[in-house]
């Protein structure tokens, strides 16, 4: 009678082993045998499992960051790299709270956050000028800035715009020599064409000193003219002083000459 050949003993369904290959089927080729993890996670199971075990399942398998920076890892500490260590996780900055890759923080900080301290370009030594406002400092706050007068556009350092504008300036107002004034004819005053002049000092015209040489020929009511009729009577010209003439020489035409 022929004798029949083994079956596996770990009932992997390998029937009819010789004898001879059952020790080294059931040690090496049997999808049932009990292995070790070669990642050296402590866990043993069947040889039919570890391929999943390899690559879902135990937390040393080798992993490649997620992030991008290139580093592999088991992934038991893939977590904590990418979160604390990894150059490539997003962090913010601790000025401007805005977010950057960790790797470029430095970078960041020193020559691109808007809330780090700058210079001022001009050495004023103004300390702690943040990037956002340094435009703002350099054209409205630097005491070593150039300064455009808002009359002539004339532009000059900071410290001299004062003195231009009091004393140098061409479109400056000064008051009118003639002491003339824009008031209105008091009521009650019965002296036609004449015009109110003040005698205290804030009742005096102010003219562009550019524009005053052109006031005091043509428009200054304070300016000489003479009688229209040529008449040999002396006056002193000044509207004015017209007043302490009769009514009736007031009354006549009268031209002005500039």
């Amino acid at each position: 009678e022929e004798k029949s050949m083994p079956s596996c003993p770990l009932g992997c369904g390998f029937n009819d082993i010789p004898e001879a290959d059952l020790e080294q089927h059931v040690a090496h080729s049997c999808i049932n045998r009990e292995v070790p993890c070669p990642y050296a996670c402590g866990k043993r199971m069947a040889a039919r499992k570890l391929k999943a075990h390899k690559e879902m399942v135990c937390e040393n398998r080798p992993a490649d960051c997620r992030l991008g920076c290139g580093v592999a890892m088991p992934m038991i500490a893939l977590v904590q790299h990418e979160k604390t260590e990894c150059p490539s996780r997003m962090v913010h900055c601790g000025l401007c709270d805005e977010p950057v890759q960790a790797s470029r923080e430095d970078l960041h900080r020193s020559t691109e956050c808007m809330e780090r301290d700058v210079l001022c370009a001009r050495g004023c030594g103004t300390a702690a000028i943040t990037a956002s406002r340094i435009e703002t400092h350099m054209l409205q706050e630097c005491p070593e800035r150039d300064e455009r007068c808002d009359e002539c556009s004339a532009t000059m350092h900071n410290s001299l715009m004062p003195h231009h504008k009091a004393l140098d300036c061409a479109w400056r107002l000064v008051p009118c020599p003639n002491q003339c004034s824009n008031h209105p004819v008091p009521e009650g005053t019965n002296i036609p064409g004449a015009v109110y002049h003040g005698t205290m000092a804030e009742d005096t015209a102010r003219i562009k000193l550019a524009l005053l040489q052109d006031h005091l020929g043509t428009s200054c009511p304070e300016r000489l003219v003479d009688c229209a009729y040529g008449c040999a009577e002396p006056q002193t010209g000044k509207t004015t002083q017209l007043r302490a003439v009769s009514y009736t020489h007031l009354t006549l035409p009268t031209k002005r000459i500039v």
